[in-house]
Parts: structure tokens; sequence; C-alpha cells
């Protein structure tokens, strides 16, 4: 802020806020991508959100990875 300030003025105070969102955003696009998991289908965000879909996805997630007769 202190090296902004002689061209930016008052607007400077805004920057580390712009910066803080643009971080928080990429931060969660790319949390986002790794939650499901691999191995089991678990999601951690569904289940915080409503159980009973985060149930329907792992069941999903199971069935297509049975081998169909």
């Amino acid at each position: 802020m202190l090296l902004t300030h002689s061209f930016m003025k008052e607007r400077m105070l805004f920057w580390p806020v712009v910066v803080w969102a643009a971080f928080e955003a990429i931060y969660k696009i790319f949390f986002r991508k790794e939650i499901p998991c691999p191995h089991c289908g678990f999601d951690a965000t569904w289940y915080k959100k409503d159980v009973k879909v985060s149930r329907r996805l792992v069941e999903e997630f199971w069935e297509s990875r049975r081998p169909n007769p």
C-alpha cells in the first residue's frame, strides 16, 4: 500500500480487498476440484449441504464403477 500511495491516493485502500477476493475465488476453484474422493466418490461439500444428495452421489459413483454383465 505504501508503494502505490503516490499514484493511487485513496484508491489504494481498496487494492488489498480486490487482491484478497481474487485469491479466495481462485483458491475455491482449485479446492473444489480436489474435493470428491477418487476412490469412493464421497464429496464433503455435498455432505455439509445435504446428506441425502451426498449418499445418492456415492451410490451413483459405485454404480458407474460396477461392471455391466
